[in-house]
């Protein structure tokens, strides 16, 4: 039933071109952009977490902002590039992570490395 309940959540997600990976009542909005785009795409992804987080205050539903993560993947070469800015959920700050917990994988991002 959850899954009927929630299911315009998917079309509100996708309607900012973004992708959605779904499982049990867990939601994941991902999608890719080229380098020069990344603060539009950021833009985009900003959007869409407002238009989801109104979904659900509309339909008596509550984001859980200790849940939510932003993961950016990327070379090692263009690491510098990725925002570090966080992602604004329902009034919350989402940080970047360098590691996140996905269907109980981790999925971790190495850190750059410089020789001095």
């Amino acid at each position: 039933m959850f899954v009927l309940y929630t299911v315009d959540l998917i079309s509100v997600i996708e309607s900012h071109r973004l992708s959605v990976h779904r499982y049990a009542d867990d939601r994941q909005a991902y999608g890719s952009c080229q380098p020069t785009v990344v603060n539009n795409f950021m833009s985009r992804l900003s959007g869409c977490c407002e238009a989801a987080t109104s979904w659900m205050g509309s339909n008596r539903l509550q984001p859980n902002p200790d849940k939510t993560e932003v993961l950016w993947c990327t070379t090692s070469q263009r690491q510098h590039q990725l925002p570090t800015r966080p992602l604004v959920i329902g009034g919350c700050s989402v940080y970047p992570a360098a590691s996140v917990r996905d269907l109980g994988a981790y999925v971790t991002i190495p850190k750059i490395l410089y020789s001095g």
